[in-house]
């Protein structure tokens, strides 16, 4: 039977059992007075029921029996409208996943290389500042060095050589101060950019992986199918050899299957 024809026997049977599963509703409040109308008899004192009421609470029962029942079938039935629209379509979204998943790649890579520009940048003037003060706190710490022997010695010349180098090392310590207070708006804004482009970043891989995903579920359904047919196939060559007394060779068969209510084939099926 093709996809096609399967479906619309399907969505027939479902119509037809929706529609049953109406009378029979309806047909509940006439059943359920029937029950309440139905004569009693006596026995010994105690209330027993009668052969009316005994065949109007079997009628009821039955009802809501067949109800429970269509209710079942129904969930069954949309189970495998359910699998045959997704096997239906398992091409079409495999294509779809492919091309998600593509995209999804470049935006990766476009955006993995702005954010290492972004944040090789923010390194390098970190770097650059980090730098500049360390060194000039080198300075100062080895002209206040000689500043003390100078001072120690006596030596007023080397202690004058001292001091501006103190003095020097203190305009150069300003001037990193004030070039990266003059570049904290810069960094805000390479820190807010990175972190946008990480955000960024995570969602992309996100778009990925559920296009990963999509792309395993539409390929593992439209496997599934086809093992399915095959399975079937060699369940009907398991059945000729069972004909044939071949029976205990195929004793341990436990083949698997796919679709919505199928069932694991055993030799016992082959035997049917």
């Amino acid at each position: 039977m093709s996809g096609n024809n399967e479906l619309n026997q399907l969505q027939q049977q479902r119509q037809d059992l929706i529609e049953e599963r109406e009378r029979l509703e309806a047909d509940l409040p006439r059943l359920e007075n029937a029950l309440e109308q139905a004569p009693t008899g006596w026995h010994l004192g105690n209330m027993v029921g009668s052969e009316e009421s005994q065949a109007a609470s079997d009628a009821l029962s039955s009802v809501r029996a067949r109800i429970n029942s269509i209710d079942f079938n129904l969930r069954e039935i949309d189970k495998s409208i359910a699998y045959l629209d997704s096997l239906a379509g398992a091409d079409d979204r495999i294509a779809l996943a492919i091309e998600q998943e593509k995209t999804a790649a470049v935006r990766i890579a476009s955006i993995t290389e702005s954010l290492e520009r972004v944040r090789g940048h923010l390194e390098q003037m970190r770097s650059n500042t980090e730098q500049s003060l360390q060194q000039a706190k080198d300075v100062e710490v080895a002209a206040a060095q000689e500043m003390a022997r100078a001072t120690a010695s006596g030596d007023k010349k080397a202690a004058k050589a001292a001091q501006a180098k103190i003095d020097a090392a203190s305009t150069a310590a300003k001037a990193a101060r004030a070039s990266a207070e003059a570049n904290a708006p810069l960094v805000a804004a390479l820190e807010e950019e990175a972190a946008g482009l990480a955000e960024q970043l995570a969602e992309a891989h996100q778009a990925e992986q559920a296009a990963q995903e999509e792309h395993r579920d539409a390929t593992c359904i439209r496997l599934g199918a086809e093992w399915d047919r095959a399975a079937a196939a060699l369940a009907k060559i398991g059945t000729q050899l069972v004909a044939q007394g071949m029976r205990d060779q195929l004793r341990g068969l436990k083949l698997p299957t796919f679709a919505p209510g199928s069932l694991t084939i055993t030799v016992t099926d082959l035997s049917a």
